[in-house]
């Protein structure tokens, strides 16, 4: 498990990534986060900018989504790729945890 990772309920054995338009507002507000919280943890300053490409994978009925995202990110003026793994728990106010985020090469 890498630094950062939460785990996750059990997922069906027939969970699978699929592929959705990464410009979604939904998305974008996600990758945001995952930026924001990754500012949190390392104390690092870095912008969001936008997510170009992104995967859901639906979990089991109670435990929510999984977001696969790959997202520009500034940082010391220099623009970055990274990929991002956000979990959203089903609850009112759709619970968001950064389960991963690491660089894109």
């Amino acid at each position: 498990m890498e630094i950062g990772e939460v785990p996750i309920k059990s997922q069906p054995a027939e969970a699978k990534w699929a592929w959705i338009p990464p410009k979604q507002q939904r998305i974008q507000s996600l990758g945001d986060f995952a930026v924001k919280e990754q500012n949190k943890r390392w104390r690092w300053n870095m912008g969001f900018h936008d997510v170009f490409e992104s995967w859901k994978m639906v979990l089991a009925s109670d435990a929510g989504n999984l977001y696969l995202l790959h997202l520009n990110a500034v940082k010391n003026e220099i623009m970055l790729r990274y990929q991002a793994i956000v979990w959203v728990e089903p609850s009112e106010n759709d619970t968001m945890i950064l389960v991963s985020f690491k660089g894109l090469i």
